[in-house]
């Protein structure tokens, strides 16, 4: 091979250069896009295609032996085939109407190049790509003649209308789109025509000099696609079709001429209107009559805003109405955005604010009411207007406005309300009633600019709590009073009943009457009657059991009672309970079974065989029927008997949680002590 130096072959490398670094930058660009990665592709195999072009072009012209020259001029013609193809596919992509390279079209487009370039590749047998071909040397150096054949002539002109078909694509889009895109689209269509109308000059042979500069020219196009994609973010910023903008709109949009005629609209529009779907050359009264007068006088100005109401297939709907005057051309532009389920909303929310037995009060950061809702009529019956407008410590109790100002002068800034307090306020008859409230510190929040406080009446709640105050009060009082009873039970009247106890003693010694015998028995029954009112005076309460065997706890409270010739029988079980005072219910229940059923009485004890509990049962002659309903009642007892005895047993079986029962036997008197909670003994546990 053997070169010679032309004044072209340095200019078509750094054409080569440029698109291959074009192709492979797009290449890189295409595995991170989230748009469009199809039209990187394209670009990548249309600048591919331009470098091969000018490299294999290149590499032709500077060969100067006749050979080498027809074979790198056959390798350059297989590129030109790509080049138009990748063009109108870039195109196409780029403004979002991929949609129309089908199968079928690709398919279509393939069959020429196809052709083509088995028609390039067996030119040597025919002459439908080149008549003839002949070295000269006219420029100052070797170059080839051709005489163009008729496939040559229609190859060009189906690639210039691929590639004007492109420039159109992008000249609509320079047409439907302002701003940043329509600079980038000018220099892209700038940029592909440069080559088709240097491949002109070229086959009308206007210079005559036999060299073909369309890929010279070809690289200032990749020059000027550098421009576009450097100064208008190419592939950063990929241009959204109208198919995108405005048909996927939620909103709708409506474009009116100066004549008020729909000049385009998106389905959005028609839904919200209730119209049909084709609005264009409909007039705006047809479709939007609340609005057109405005329109036509021309007050939508640069921005105009307000909402209407209309009737859409039967359901009333509220529409958001903006317009805005467009510089450019004589036009307005109206977008429409349906606020009924908002408005409905909003009409819903204040329902429930008036329709709320709290108050919704709302004050600024100077403590001003703006607001208060219609429910503080019904509480304290002051209508809302002669609130709102004072200051918030006019309508508390002078001694609660320094708690309430301070609570909520800390009320966080979050979602939820913050700390509550309580307070007085003064109704129209001049009562004050206890409110509870919480607030919510609301000030950043443009919609409400204030603190929104939520009080509720709590008179009623504050009024049964100091009812319960007095209550516990009086209750407290009596226990006191209780307690210094039993002091005076347990020292006074013990100390002269011992000292009466010990004449009596005397008087038996020196005198022999069954008189002093009854006297020793008054006192007994008199000591009795103390230690129930002591035992009656204690506190119920039941805080530490343990597990006691039944027969030592009755053996023991047994010994503790004067039993006479009584006997005692227990059967054996474990009963869980404070030992001390179940012994007392074991005492007092022998003793009952002593007085009342004699001196010989035999007691049972055991536990209860069907539920959890024990009892305690006697052979006496059983409960008077005329006491049998009120047995544990305080005072109520049959022959002998304090009236105390069994009252004290009930209050310690239910400290317990258990119940007694008395048992009616025709065999004697039997007491059943039993719980289906709390467990009486430790096997039920």
């Amino acid at each position: 091979m053997t070169f010679q130096p032309t004044p072209y072959t340095e200019l078509l490398v750094f054409s080569a250069v440029l698109s291959g670094s074009l192709s492979v930058y797009a290449v890189h660009r295409h595995r991170s896009a989230t748009r469009n990665p199809g039209s990187l592709l394209y670009f990548a195999v249309l600048m591919a295609a331009a470098a091969c072009w000018s490299g294999t072009y290149a590499i032709g012209i500077s060969e100067v032996e006749y050979g080498p020259k027809v074979f790198w001029l056959t390798v350059t013609n297989l590129f030109t085939v790509v080049a138009p193809t990748a063009w109108l596919a870039f195109a196409l992509s780029y403004t979002d109407n991929d949609h129309q390279l089908t199968r079928r079209a690709w398919s279509a487009l393939a069959v020429e190049p196809i052709v083509v370039v088995t028609v390039i590749l067996t030119a040597q047998n025919h002459d439908l790509y080149y008549l003839s071909v002949e070295r000269v040397n006219d420029p100052g150096f070797w170059v080839l003649s051709r005489e163009l054949g008729p496939m040559f002539i229609l190859h060009a002109a189906y690639s210039y209308a691929l590639v004007v078909a492109g420039a159109l694509v992008f000249l609509k889009f320079v047409r439907l789109d302002e701003g940043t895109y329509r600079g980038q689209a000018l220099l892209l269509v700038g940029g592909s025509l440069l080559p088709v109308v240097s491949n002109v000059a070229f086959v009308l042979d206007v210079f005559g000099d036999n060299v073909n500069l369309t890929s010279v020219v070809l690289g200032l196009s990749g020059l000027a696609f550098a421009t576009a994609i450097s100064r208008y973010r190419f592939f950063e910023l990929a241009p959204l079709a109208r198919d995108t903008v405005v048909e996927r709109m939620r909103d709708g949009y409506v474009m009116v001429d100066e004549n008020g005629a729909v000049v385009d609209s998106n389905e959005a529009a028609s839904q919200v209107l209730g119209v049909p779907d084709d609005l264009v050359g409909m007039h705006l009264r047809e479709v939007l009559p609340e609005v057109a007068d405005a329109v036509e006088r021309g007050q939508a100005a640069e921005h105009g805003h307000g909402e209407v109401t209309r009737q859409v297939d039967g359901d009333r709907r509220h529409l958001d109405v903006s317009t805005s005057e467009l510089e450019s051309v004589e036009g307005t532009l109206v977008v429409l955005r349906d606020v009924t389920d908002e408005r409905r909303a909003e009409r819903r929310f204040q329902t429930l604010i008036e329709g709320s037995s709290d108050i919704i009060t709302v004050f600024d950061a100077d403590g001003v009411v703006t607001y208060v809702s219609p429910s503080v009529e019904r509480v304290l019956g002051i209508p809302p207007e002669d609130i709102v407008g004072l200051h918030v410590s006019e309508t508390i109790h002078p001694e609660d406005s320094e708690a309430v100002t301070s609570t909520f002068d800390t009320t966080p800034r979050e979602s939820g309300f913050g700390n509550r307090v309580e307070y007085r306020a003064q109704d129209a008859d001049g009562d004050w009633r206890y409110l509870e409230a919480a607030g919510r510190n609301l000030l950043d929040d443009e919609s409400v600019s204030g603190i929104v406080v939520n009080a509720r009446d709590v008179t009623e709640r504050k009024e049964r709590e100091q009812r319960l105050e007095e209550t516990m009060s009086d209750l407290e009082r009596t226990n006191e009073r209780l307690e210094r009873f039993a002091s005076v039970v347990s020292h006074d009247l013990r100390n002269p009943l011992n000292v009466a106890d010990g004449y009596a003693e005397l008087l038996e010694e020196r005198v022999d009457d069954p008189a002093v015998g009854e006297i020793r028995t008054s006192h007994d029954r008199m000591r009795r009657i103390i230690d129930d009112v002591l035992a009656l005076a204690q506190d119920d309460d039941v805080t530490e059991r343990s597990a006691v065997s039944l027969e030592a706890l009755a053996e023991e409270a047994w010994e503790a009672v004067d039993t006479k010739d009584a006997t005692l029988a227990v059967d054996e079980g474990t009963v869980v309970a404070d030992r001390t005072r179940l012994a007392r219910v074991f005492e007092n229940l022998f003793r009952n079974s002593i007085e009342h059923g004699g001196a010989s009485v035999s007691v049972t004890v055991g536990p209860l065989s069907d539920v959890d509990g024990f009892y305690v049962a006697d052979d006496g002659p059983g409960i008077p029927g005329d006491v049998a309903g009120s047995l544990f009642e305080e005072g109520v007892s049959g022959d002998g008997g304090t009236g105390l005895g069994l009252a004290i047993v009930a209050d310690i079986v239910n400290a317990h949680g258990w119940t007694v029962e008395a048992v009616a036997d025709g065999d004697g008197a039997r007491f059943e002590v039993r719980s289906d909670d709390q467990p009486v003994l430790s096997t039920r546990e």
